[in-house]
């Protein structure tokens, strides 16, 4: 008779390898779909996280890169290359040392461009640092499985918004609609209708909480995800292909994490996790803590607070008076809209779709942070527009009303005045030039 000690599986080895398999792969493949974004291109500004990177040479950002790569290898090589005694409950210094060689590289490039900021890349960098800072297998996979039920439930909290609810929530309605073949005008479908839809995401976050309902939590979270590739997909709203990977990836991830071992396995891994001492995951568990607790704060980031999905966010706009003389950039005019200003009597303006610039030109959508965008206007204007431009900064939407406060900033106000800004809005000079 074959000792079980021998033959049993390791508690939580499979789901560490795999998890961590499943976030560094998409990662590759997310950087590769957008790699304008990482490389830099001279057709869209740089906005520098930070003002000390602002004159920092493109070359940094390439080293980064480069490190990046390699890092993501030497992780999946550590994650299957090679057998301890251990393998059951530590994380091999190995794998650590690469998480954090990438995790630093990764980190460089957020602060070198603030667009990087990608929920993806956001979610991916938190998910090296807790594998740096956790003392064990178990405890990492406890800490990834509190970061993605906080991302379900703060994910479907931002879409409970007038913003939502009355826009693009019916966009999302609409499209589901036409999929069935009755089509449907998204101003005729009811906001309560919309409402659905964050209401099964936050079901899902519940019901991955508890171990009871954790099975039926995956396969509502399967089916949630699936419906996303098919809205934002080419056979609908045909958002960029980072969104189809970025879901399908995600349906892996809780899949892998909160499907349920046969009992004797799960009270094996809580042992194993009761065990362990608190004080070597402290730094683990604050960033846990962190993570999961600053969207509370009303001017976190919006990505970084997953609001995803919801266009409540703070924002920026550059428009100019629109006139039969002017004559425009080819490479702006496929951006430009027209617009008008009732405001001031009506008066016709030509409007830079700043999303759809950043989604045709990097393939990636563009930072929902009005620091950011302010960069990006400035850029613009400075380059296309001979400082003409009108730029306005518009606050965050009430969530009941979806009224915005907006400030316009006069085309003659001085950029290192223009508004203030905890962190860097000035575009960064190196990268940014007008090729020749």
């Amino acid at each position: 008779m074959a000792n079980p000690k021998k033959t049993q599986r390791p508690i939580g080895d499979w789901r560490f390898s795999l998890f961590n398999l499943f976030w560094i792969s998409s990662s590759i493949l997310l950087v590769l779909g957008t790699w304008r974004l990482w490389v830099g291109t001279d057709k869209f500004p740089q906005i520098p996280l930070l003002s000390i990177f602002i004159e920092t040479p493109v070359w940094i950002d390439h080293v980064a890169l480069a490190i990046c790569g390699a890092a993501s290898l030497l992780m999946i090589g550590s994650l299957f290359g090679g057998r301890t005694s251990n393998t059951q409950t530590l994380i091999t210094p190995k794998l650590r040392l690469a998480c954090l060689i990438w995790a630093a590289a990764v980190a460089i490039l957020f602060a070198t461009n603030q667009h990087r900021l990608q929920p993806w890349a956001w979610q991916a960098f938190v998910f090296a640092m807790l594998i740096v800072l956790s003392a064990t297998k178990p405890f990492f996979l406890t800490a990834s499985r509190i970061v993605i039920v906080s991302i379900y439930l703060w994910s479907a909290i931002s879409k409970f918004d007038y913003q939502f609810l009355h826009g693009l929530g019916r966009q999302f309605a609409a499209a589901i609609t036409e999929l069935t073949g009755s089509p449907i005008q998204p101003n005729e479908i009811s906001p309560w209708i919309v409402g659905l839809l964050p209401a099964g995401e936050l079901l899902v976050g519940i019901l991955l909480i508890f171990p009871v309902t954790a099975r039926i939590g995956v396969v509502a979270a399967f089916g949630f995800h699936l419906s996303l590739i098919m809205i934002l997909g080419p056979w609908a709203m045909d958002h960029h292909v980072g969104v189809v990977i970025w879901n399908f990836f995600f349906a892996l991830f809780t899949a892998v994490l909160f499907w349920p071992e046969r009992e004797q396995a799960d009270s094996a891994t809580e042992k194993t996790f009761g065990e362990s001492k608190l004080v070597h995951n402290g730094a683990a568990i604050v960033l846990t803590a962190l993570v999961t607790a600053m969207p509370i704060y009303s001017h976190w980031d919006h990505w970084l607070a997953w609001g995803l999905y919801s266009p409540n966010n703070r924002r920026c706009t550059i428009k100019v008076v629109a006139t039969a003389e002017q004559e425009f950039d080819e490479s702006l005019k496929p951006f430009l809209r027209s617009v008008k200003d009732e405001w001031i009597g009506g008066l016709e303006f030509l409007e830079v779709d700043l999303g759809a610039m950043s989604l045709e030109l990097l393939n990636a959508p563009i930072y929902p942070e009005a620091r950011m965008q302010w960069g990006v206007c400035d850029w613009i204007n400075s380059r296309y527009l001979r400082g003409l431009a009108m730029v306005t900064i518009q606050s965050k939407s009430d969530r009941w009303t979806g009224k915005r406060k907006s400030t316009p900033i006069e085309p003659t106000e001085p950029k290192e005045q223009g508004t203030a800004f905890f962190f860097n809005h000035l575009p960064r000079t190196a990268g940014n030039q007008r090729s020749r």
